[in-house]
Formats: structure tokens, sequence, C-alpha cells
């Protein structure tokens, strides 16, 4: 598989980060859209906030492919208008790709700490 192509089965993400002015209104924001995602082409959506800067935050978005992904972003008016509501400053960077590796240590009872699942060991380090 060459490194353009992405597997069948493996989403294309969509991950931003940016800082907030506040974060509860950005959460407002993002909550009052997810009755709209499955509509938007969008599989599930991760939401992180940084540990050391409570209005730092990285969205992940996951699609079935390259296009929805880049037809998702925002330009022009809805762009200006996602800004305002979500309290973000600046447009943020944007990266568009999928995963070409997951490693897990081994962890205790052999979970993986994301999902909670039991995975197979190889030599102290588990795949998926």
């Amino acid at each position: 598989m060459s490194a353009a192509e992405t597997p069948r089965d493996e989403p294309v993400r969509l991950v931003s980060i940016q800082s907030c002015g506040d974060f509860d209104a950005f959460m407002a924001v993002m909550n009052e859209d997810r009755p709209t995602l499955a509509e938007r082409g969008i599989l599930g959506r991760s939401i992180y906030r940084a540990v050391d800067d409570p209005n730092e935050i990285m969205v992940t978005f996951y699609f079935r492919s390259r296009a929805q992904a880049e037809q998702f972003m925002l330009s022009g008016e809805d762009l200006t208008r996602w800004l305002e509501r979500t309290k973000v400053s600046i447009y943020p960077a944007v990266f568009v790709g999928t995963q070409v590796e997951r490693v897990v240590c081994e962890q205790p009872e052999g979970r993986d700490p994301v999902t909670g699942q039991r995975e197979r060991r190889e030599g102290g380090v588990t795949s998926s």
C-alpha cells in the first residue's frame, strides 16, 4: 500500500489545535453541533484539553474519505461565524491524514489504555 492510499476501515482524521478565549463557550458550540455531525459525514469526534492551559483545545474529527474531511473545512462567512461563536481568535492550523502506526505498550491486565479492549501482545508491545 502506498502512503497516499487509505485502508477501507481506517478513517481520515481532521485535527486542529486552537486556543479559545472561553472553554465553556467553545464546548457549548461543539455540543450544539453534535446532532448534525453524522449528516455532515462525520464518523466521530474527540476533544482534548491541554493540561497546562485550560483554553488550549485539540479537536479530532473522523471521516470516511479525504474529500469529506476537506469539504468539512470552513471558509468565508461560515468560518468567521464559527470563530466568533467558539471564541477562537485565529483560524487554527488543520491537519488531514490517516494513522500509519499505533503502538500501545503493555498495560495492567493487558488492556489498551485508550479503548479498554484486550490486545494481542508481541514481546511486551501491544499492536492493534
